[in-house]
């Protein structure tokens, strides 16, 4: 009787053991319509399956400017700027890009910078058109300390072009370790002035 009892309650361990791990492989509703992302690094060429992105440079600085006909005062901050220059290309509609974040190690969103002219913003000037190339910066304002080991996220705006829900998101994977990232803070450059997006190949 004694084994017969300690056979039922293994068994019994066994069964809710696969029950949990059954409930683990179920994705939730956030894996199950959230955006299809493809990763890659700086410099690489990422097509997501509806957009294509390319973050050439990453440039730190203390403070920003903008060129332009109108230019408000150089931005200054208490943490740091990080200025991507990127190539991003739609090819599905026009479109908006607001959905696009800096993700840090710690799963915290600092999402692209407001302040200033949000024309100088390769994802915030609402003028994406399909197939044609657009160069220009996204900028984000951040802790020092959450740089490392860090991600940018481009995605659609849901809103405007219905995206999020299984839409193609690029994943920048920016390359810095504690030790890259603390370098790049270090040698950040006093002032960086950015100027408007371009167009064309």
């Amino acid at each position: 009787m004694t084994l017969r009892r300690l056979g039922a309650a293994a068994a019994c361990v066994l069964l809710l053991a696969a029950i949990v791990g059954m409930h683990r492989l179920v994705p939730d509703s956030t894996q199950r319509m959230g955006p299809i992302s493809t990763r890659g690094d700086v410099g690489e060429l990422i097509d997501a399956g509806g957009l294509t992105v390319t973050v050439s440079k990453v440039r730190l600085t203390r403070v920003l400017a903008e060129e332009g006909f109108s230019p408000g005062p150089p931005a200054r901050t208490d943490g740091i700027w990080v200025v991507l220059t990127a190539t991003l290309t739609d090819d599905w509609q026009a479109t908006a890009h607001a959905e696009t974040f800096l993700e840090a190690a710690d799963g915290t969103k600092y999402y692209v910078s407001e302040r200033g002219d949000l024309s100088t913003r390769l994802t915030e000037d609402l003028s994406t058109e399909p197939g044609i190339p657009r160069r220009g910066r996204i900028v984000f304002e951040i802790p020092p300390g959450q740089l490392a080991g860090s991600v940018v996220r481009i995605g659609r705006n849901e809103t405007i072009s219905g995206g999020g829900r299984l839409s193609p998101e690029a994943v920048v994977d920016l390359g810095l370790d504690a030790e890259a990232a603390r370098t790049l803070v270090d040698d950040a450059a006093p002032k960086l002035t950015i100027g408007p997006v371009e167009y064309g190949p």
